[in-house]
């Protein structure tokens, strides 16, 4: 029997197999792709590895935007080699509780819970708090309440309090937080070789001591500071050569004197030092890159942010997300 196939059914097979073929070429070029797209992701993470030393400075509750710029870092896996972070003041602290576990995320999670909205309201200043710490020798605020809350979350995260040391030992990072010896009038940098003993909490106490707001600040019959009055952008310790992330604040100086007449006595005090202390850092960032030289082998990463925001710590929920999302968006841009 004679098998009869139409040129119509020829056609059917000839689609059919040019189909499978296709299917066969369409999967091939997919694994193609897909291999060079992770050798290609492979070579961004070996060169987002680079970096191994983190710079936060200082800024009051624009450390806010801080940790929404460490969170695109995160995002990005430029965290995955830092074994060194530097930080003043507010940047020591977030230093420190990124080195004990702690993500930009959970930081946000618990700063907006009610009960430590609370407590950041209770950090308030009023003009009257100025007053009584001009008249008897002793802060503004209390710091014991920034104490007790660092403590908690280093005994919810680690159950322990570390020395500088076992902070080290435990999680392979150093942690060096800027300061200023008032009474030997100098600079320290204070880190696991130099203070092994000295508890973390007591560094970050010293390297955030603002006069006026905070009670003084003793340590071994010494009177310390906080580091951001001399070196807010903690830039001394780092070596020429050395891969960093350098994450600062710059101020909108047009839209602070606009407003200026607008601050109340406590803000325009604040407004005197801040702006000095900008000028200084600022000075010193270009001194380190000419340092470095181009292309510079770090990436320094400034976020805008309104002088009047350093000390407000009664930043309503809106405000804090918005300081997060600045910093994220920030960093993206810049890196």
């Amino acid at each position: 029997m004679t098998l009869f196939i139409s040129d119509k059914e020829i056609k059917n097979i000839k689609c059919k197999k040019e189909y499978k073929m296709i299917n066969v070429v369409k999967t091939i070029v997919d694994e193609i792709i897909n291999n060079v797209m992770e050798r290609v992701s492979e070579k961004e993470k070996e060169k987002n590895r680079h970096y191994h030393t983190l710079v936060l400075s200082g800024g009051g509750m624009k450390g806010i935007a801080l940790l929404g710029a460490l969170q695109h870092l995160q995002d990005t896996m430029h965290l995955q080699s830092i074994n060194k972070v530097i930080g003043t003041s507010i940047g020591a602290m977030i230093g420190y509780l990124w080195i004990i576990g702690y993500s930009p995320i959970e930081l946000m999670v618990f700063l907006c819970h009610k009960q430590h909205q609370e407590l950041l309201e209770s950090l308030s200043l009023t003009r009257w708090d100025m007053v009584h710490c001009i008249e008897g020798n002793r802060g503004a605020i209390s710091y014991m309440l920034i104490h007790e809350l660092l403590e908690k979350l280093s005994l919810d995260k680690i159950s322990t309090l570390l020395t500088m040391h076992q902070l080290k030992e435990k999680f392979g990072k150093e942690l060096i937080c800027c300061t200023y010896n008032r009474s030997l009038h100098k600079t320290e940098f204070l880190d696991s070789t130099k203070y092994p003993d000295l508890p973390c909490l007591t560094a970050l106490r010293m390297s955030s001591a603002i006069p006026f707001i905070f009670d003084p600040c003793f340590f071994n019959n010494n009177l310390y500071v906080d580091g951001g009055l001399v070196e807010n952008i903690p830039l001394s310790p780092l070596d020429e050569k050395e891969k960093c992330i350098v994450l600062y604040f710059q101020h909108p100086m047009k839209e602070t004197l606009s407003k200026k007449i607008e601050f109340s006595f406590i803000e325009n005090i604040c407004d005197l030092f801040i702006t000095v202390i900008h000028q200084f850092e600022h000075s010193l960032l270009e001194i380190f890159e000419r340092k470095q030289g181009q292309p510079s082998p770090s990436r320094f990463i400034p976020i805008l942010l309104s002088i009047e925001s350093t000390l407000h710590f009664n930043l309503p929920k809106s405000e804090i997300f918005d300081m997060f999302s600045l910093g994220y968006q920030t960093c993206k841009n810049n890196l």
